[in-house]
């Protein structure tokens, strides 16, 4: 649809007559009056009431005229929203990111990039490390917070490391055997081998990680429950006898002051697991999407969290 002929029939109606329309809108009367005949014979009526002093609109010219004035409406809308976007001030971004990274790096680093980019949509999807890495590699997202996963066609950069920690509250028998120590105690994990168990689900990493962790100490742990989100497995180890290994920065996060809760490390060796923001080597990178991964690095220095965090 050339909008530009709407922009005549508004104008026209506006002024009530062809002459002063045709100066206002830099034409010659008999060239914008041309124009006019012509739409009117290919919409198949008259827009205009050429009998009436001044020159008003018909029934069906009224109809066109709302119209028109919505397409131009929309029109502008459009443009000024591209505009933005080429201006890095709207868009939208594909973001991969586990539960329980979602609750705990998202909310500081939202504020900080909607402050500058108040126009932008942030499209969170929540999901296991492997699932994300799929989708990162497929170029399903923009970009993704995966843990330790980096492979050949995906660009990473290094956020923090995250270490494993095992819980055990008053509830579990073993709780007055160790020290509650700022640094946490080292522990035979051999100890827990008849303990219960609350692990996270096959698919992520600190599974994965936690799978290492019983190969190497020799045992296959009882597990009393399995689930999606490792804040869950914290819980658990809170109010019941139940051992939950988590990631460190699960309680740096919440800030953890609990003196009913004792936080254990394996004595062979620490088990970390590096937190990474990636994104494919097959797609231009977008500079809204620079600007995010920029914003991510900026928090991540600010918050403290590859300082406080950080083995």
């Amino acid at each position: 649809m050339n909008t530009k002929l709407l922009k005549y029939v508004i104008t026209v109606a506006e002024e009530k007559s062809f002459s002063v329309a045709a100066k206002r809108l830099f034409l010659s009367q008999p060239s914008l009056s041309q124009s006019i005949s012509n739409l009117e014979k290919e919409i198949g009526t008259p827009i205009f009431n050429r009998s009436t002093v001044p020159l008003s609109t018909t029934y069906a010219g009224d109809i066109y005229i709302q119209m028109a004035q919505r397409i131009l409406s929309i029109e502008h809308q459009s443009l000024m929203e591209i505009g933005d976007t080429i201006d890095n001030k709207a868009g939208r971004i594909i973001i991969g990111i586990s539960l329980f990274r979602n609750s705990t790096i998202m909310p500081p680093i939202y504020n900080a990039f909607t402050a500058k980019f108040p126009k932008v949509q942030l499209i969170l999807v929540e999901a296991t490390n492997d699932t994300l890495l799929d989708m990162a590699m497929s170029s399903k997202l923009d970009v993704a917070f995966l843990t330790d996963t980096v492979v050949g066609n995906l660009n990473h950069v290094k956020l923090f490391s995250d270490r494993i920690v095992f819980a055990i509250s008053q509830k579990n028998h073993l709780f007055d055997k160790y020290r509650l120590t700022p640094n946490f105690s080292r522990i035979n994990l051999n100890e827990l081998k008849k303990e219960p168990f609350a692990i996270v689900s096959a698919g992520s990493n600190i599974r994965r990680i936690c799978e290492l962790i019983f190969h190497d100490y020799g045992f296959i742990p009882h597990i009393a429950v399995e689930t999606q989100n490792i804040d869950v497995c914290y819980r658990l180890s809170i109010q019941t006898n139940i051992v939950a290994p988590i990631y460190q920065s699960i309680i740096n996060f919440h800030q953890h002051t609990n003196s009913n809760i004792k936080l254990l490390l394996p004595d062979f060796k620490d088990y970390v697991a590096d937190v990474n923001i990636c994104y494919s080597k097959n797609t231009n990178l977008p500079k809204l999407v620079t600007l995010f991964i920029e914003t991510v690095l900026t928090v991540v220095e600010q918050e403290g969290w590859n300082k406080k965090i950080c083995i």
